[in-house]
């Protein structure tokens, strides 16, 4: 039987994403490869996690600590013929607009 993979979400925990997903029927599973993406939609592999071959609902949990921006997400979902496939991608966006940047530092003002 076929992967199902039942969802594919996030968290944000103290400026860090926590990706999970869940799944069933990943016994034919041998990895999933987390992949990250900028705006220019040039994936890159985070890191990847072993199947843990069950038939039954099983989750997993990926945490990214390197944000800024646009970020889109993948699972390449590789099965034990060799076969890949992707999830939908998820995308978060680390909204800059509250950080506060001084240029030069230090500041020189008048009073």
């Amino acid at each position: 039987m076929p992967l199902v993979l039942l969802d594919f979400d996030y968290k944000t925990l103290n400026d860090n994403v926590l990706l999970s997903w869940t799944t069933e029927q990943d016994i034919n599973v041998t990895e999933f490869v987390i992949e990250k993406a900028g705006k220019t939609l040039s994936w890159q592999q985070l890191g990847n996690i072993t199947s843990k071959n069950n038939y039954s609902k099983t989750n997993y949990e990926f945490y990214d600590n390197a944000l800024i921006g646009i970020n889109y997400y993948r699972l390449k979902i590789t099965d034990n013929d060799g076969s890949v496939y992707y999830s939908p991608v998820i995308s978060y966006n680390m909204n800059t607009d509250d950080v506060f940047t001084s240029y030069p530092n230090p500041c020189i003002g008048t009073t």
